[in-house]
């Protein structure tokens, strides 16, 4: 999250700012310092006004008050997709810019007659109307917020949405508490049950929405909203849509609380290393994974691996079809299927494997004891020596369908692969098409997987 923020010069203040209140706190009380960290963009800006609050209580207690004031005038330009205020607005709003409070929020420019006054940032600038209805909740006014909110198509309402999500939780709250008093608890649950009736009314709408949702609930960390609303057993289908790596933070989260998932699909979502880092922690819990075409590379198979050896792997189908994989990714594989109980069904196709670590890989899905069922090599750039070392895979029990389709294995290895038809115990489909096979021999092939379905 931070990595993703620290591009902007206004992002980079604010995280130095709190960053730096964490580095001090770590100095007096480690456990406390890790305990501060945030954990959300929300808990980032929880951090960084009570920091302000802090500096301000020195001289004084807080206006609770002016920041109620600052925080309807804030929504108001949210809304109304202003970012510059007149003096007009200010006495409208009953901003006095006279307080030092004010100075920390709003900045003066230009020369009189004609002076505007902006927030320090727009993020500030939502955050701060989320905060104002914490501060004065008003059911009608917080529910009409949150609809116009929602509704907004340009986007304008998304990061007020998630920040007045994110202050739903307790323990973000709790940031602010120690300058403005506990803030409004009915405001939370009337959040939390909005987020709530969000998921309900999900009726296949379109893939940024969902994550739109996803993001609010994520800021919430209420674990236990998501998993109540969306249940276990969940598919999730993102193929062919572009997701960046903080909408791979965000399906983490989403991920964690389920526990349970039925099906994720990324395929060509173009998660990339980042991506896969980033959502890595919780693809454990998903029982169909669907990683084809992300572009993923030989460095990233050790996060691959952690995820199919993780204790509590409930993966039994994964597809890395059409990655950048090479041969060097075979061992790391071959380990993580050897160490792995759950998984039945296994997709490399359209990688590069052809090499010496290839039959390391084909060493392990060969063995007895292997659970794989399912395995797909097709265009793996292999070529007829392979063909022979095929033959071992008659050696697994469980092996019911195999394709080597689209690979180079030429009429050369017509006699192995005929021999594997003829003797493998369990196969019951073998895909050898497009293989550069004569047609003689392609007649051949054909006659002798009828021969084996019929028997």
């Amino acid at each position: 999250m931070l990595y993703t923020f620290c591009y902007i010069p206004s992002y980079c203040w604010i995280i130095c700012t709190v960053l730096s209140m964490c580095f001090r706190a770590q100095r007096a009380n480690s456990a406390q310092a890790v305990e501060f960290l945030p954990k959300t963009v929300t808990q980032l800006y929880a951090s960084f006004i009570s920091n302000i609050l802090a500096n301000h209580c020195q001289a004084g207690s807080i206006d609770k008050n002016f920041l109620i004031s600052i925080g309807r005038m804030a929504e108001y330009g949210v809304s109304n997709q202003i970012l510059s205020f007149t003096k007009d607005d200010l006495e409208t709003f009953n901003v006095d810019t006279s307080s030092h409070l004010a100075t920390s929020f709003v900045i003066e420019s230009g020369q009189p007659p004609h002076v505007s006054y902006s927030f320090l940032h727009l993020t500030i600038q939502e955050f701060m109307a989320a905060l104002g209805h914490y501060l004065d909740y008003s059911p009608e006014g917080l529910q009409k917020a949150l609809e116009e909110a929602k509704s907004t198509e340009d986007g304008r309402g998304e990061i007020f949405l998630r920040f007045i999500s994110g202050l739903s939780d307790s323990s973000t709250r709790s940031l602010l508490k120690p300058y403005v008093g506990d803030l409004s608890a009915p405001a939370a649950k009337h959040v939390i049950s909005f987020l709530q009736k969000s998921i309900i009314t999900l009726q296949n709408p379109d893939n940024r929405k969902v994550l739109n949702v996803f993001a609010c609930l994520a800021e919430s960390r209420n674990k236990a909203l998501v998993s109540s609303s969306i249940g276990s057993n969940k598919q999730f289908q993102f193929s062919e849509f572009y997701l960046v790596p903080l909408d791979c933070t965000v399906l983490a989260f989403i991920l964690e609380s389920c526990r349970e998932t039925e099906l994720l699909d990324l395929g060509t979502c173009f998660i990339q290393t980042e991506g896969l880092e980033r959502i890595s922690a919780a693809l454990h819990t998903v029982r169909d994974l669907r990683l084809t075409n992300n572009n993923l590379r030989d460095e990233d198979v050790p996060c691959l691996y952690s995820i199919l050896t993780h204790r509590q792997c409930r993966i039994q189908r994964c597809s890395l079809r059409n990655n950048g994989l090479t041969e060097t990714s075979c061992l790391p594989m071959a380990l993580a299927v050897s160490e792995n109980t759950s998984l039945r069904d296994l997709d490399l196709s359209k990688n590069k494997l052809a090499g010496e670590d290839f039959y390391q890989l084909l060493e392990v899905l060969s063995a007895p004891t292997c659970r794989i069922e399912c395995l797909a090599l097709q265009e793996a750039k292999l070529t007829p020596e392979y063909t022979e070392s095929f033959l071992s895979l008659t050696n697994n029990p469980n092996l019911v369908s195999l394709n080597i389709s689209s690979n180079f294995f030429g009429d050369a290895g017509y006699p192995h692969i005929q021999k594997h038809i003829l003797t493998h115990p369990s196969l019951r489909e073998i895909r050898v098409g497009m293989n550069d096979f004569s047609e003689e021999t392609e007649r051949n092939l054909l006659q002798l997987q009828r021969h084996r379905s019929d028997h």
